[in-house]
């Protein structure tokens, strides 16, 4: 017997607890000390730097986009343009600079590519950009704004949307889709790239001058070389929310979905090759020849919610939630990452589970019973897995510490960097982050 469990024996007869007591004191003993230390169910097994690059800036001018089981990230390289004999300066947006990370964190395409001659000839009014890959081939793509008086005062906005193919350091004329224009409007553009094609989804709302009035969709297919092809997509709408309260679906005004230019729209190719869409607080499930497969679902009303869906056609999501606005506070507290599922053929959240303390959620992925959550917290990025229903498993697992707004749990926090969350299956998780001078890449191991 070892040294120590037979003094906690003795240790255990003297204070008279008899034979019980001492099988106690040798089960506590057996588990205190004398075994192997705790490991958390998951941890980081691996991170690198992909690209070490100081041009590499922070959100809107970097951005990573996922299709299937890869992702592309872009940043972009600006130029300051001395005009008026000296007078006057002017920035423009140069170059892309691409990396394409492959399955398993590898790096696969690297190149840098010229922006289109009417991108860069704008010194201002550009209100999105963006770009896909397709083979040897890249997609540019951006929003036009043009700023007009009226005769009592006001400003009238007007958008177009813009793209351009660049191949070997050439861009091709760029196009300018008649359905993807309009006057008095905000707009907003998701890209997915689809092998040799690309999709837009293009996102219309009218001025808030003209009142409640629900966004226009249209969808259109790039392809190099071809006319640009209207798709039909009867089933992407979104009313104007009403003004509900609840921490489940509904929320006051402080809980609302933030707008980017013209609404949030956002769109990810999955590992079957079908489109995950979101906007506004509903979601989508596509394939490729945009027929819809499931959705839309019904979005917890919060400014982060993310959505992942497995291959029946039901969904997991990730959102982040104030107590206040939740009804469970007076005052203001720590805000909480919650998960929970919509089952296959539902229209909202079923359930909810409480996953951890958290300003906001970043990105969630699944691949058949294995969800990975990642989110901000703290100034800090974690990780933590939950099962279909939103029961965690295990602990949360700190990423990386690269966000500002102090390192506290208050208040909303800025997130300068873009990230990419892929369940790999066996337990493995990969998350790609791009901002602040590098793309890099974390791979994390979770025990079965």
């Amino acid at each position: 017997m070892r040294p120590g469990v037979r003094s906690s024996i003795r240790g255990a007869r003297r204070l008279g607890l008899g034979a019980t007591g001492a099988l106690v004191a040798l089960a506590l003993a057996s588990t205190g000390g004398c075994e192997d230390a705790y490991e958390p169910p998951c941890r980081v097994s691996s991170t690198r730097a992909l690209v070490a690059d100081p041009e590499i800036g922070v959100r809107p001018l970097v951005a990573l986009a996922r299709s299937r089981d890869r992702v592309t990230a872009w940043w972009a390289r600006q130029e300051i343009l001395v005009e008026d004999g000296g007078v006057g300066a002017a920035m423009t947006l140069a170059a892309f600079e691409v990396a394409v990370v492959e399955e398993g964190g590898a790096l696969g395409l690297r190149a840098s590519v010229p922006a289109p001659e009417e991108l860069r000839a704008r010194r201002a009014g550009v209100a999105r950009v963006g770009l896909t890959v397709e083979g040897g081939a890249f997609l540019v793509y951006w929003i036009e704004t043009t700023a007009t008086s009226e005769a009592d005062g006001r400003i009238r906005t007007d958008a177009a949307l813009k793209a351009a193919y660049v191949r070997d350091g050439v861009a091709s004329p760029a196009r300018a889709p008649r359905r993807a224009s309009c006057e008095g409007c905000t707009m907003t553009v998701a890209s997915a790239a689809l092998g040799g094609e690309s999709i837009l989804f293009v996102r219309i709302d009218a001025d808030v001058t003209r009142g409640p009035v629900a966004p226009t969709f249209v969808a259109l297919r790039f392809r190099e070389g071809e006319a640009v092809a209207d798709a039909a997509v009867p089933w992407l709408a979104v009313s104007p929310p009403p003004a509900r309260g609840g921490g489940l679906v509904g929320a006051s005004a402080a809980e609302s979905r933030r707008a980017e230019a013209g609404g949030d729209l956002s769109v990810y190719v999955d590992e079957g090759g079908r489109l995950a869409i979101a906007a506004g607080d509903r979601a989508w499930l596509a394939d490729d020849a945009l027929r819809l497969l499931a959705g839309p679902i019904e979005l917890p009303s919060a400014p982060d919610v993310r959505v992942s869906w497995d291959a029946r056609g039901a969904a997991s999501a990730a959102w982040s939630v104030s107590l206040v606005v939740d009804g469970r506070a007076t005052a203001e507290l720590p805000r909480e990452v919650f998960t929970g599922l919509v089952p296959a053929g539902g229209a909202r959240v079923a359930g909810r589970e409480r996953t951890s303390r958290g300003r906001t959620a970043l990105e969630l992925d699944r691949r058949g019973d294995e969800i990975g959550v990642l989110f901000e917290s703290a100034a800090r990025t974690l990780f933590a897995t939950v099962d279909p229903a939103g029961r965690k498993r295990g602990g949360d697992v700190v990423v990386g510490a690269a966000h500002t707004g102090g390192p506290h749990e208050h208040g909303a926090p800025s997130v300068p960097l873009d990230h990419a969350l892929f369940a790999r299956g066996g337990g493995r998780f990969d998350v790609v982050t791009l901002g602040v001078g590098e793309l890099s890449v974390a791979e994390i191991a979770c025990a079965p």
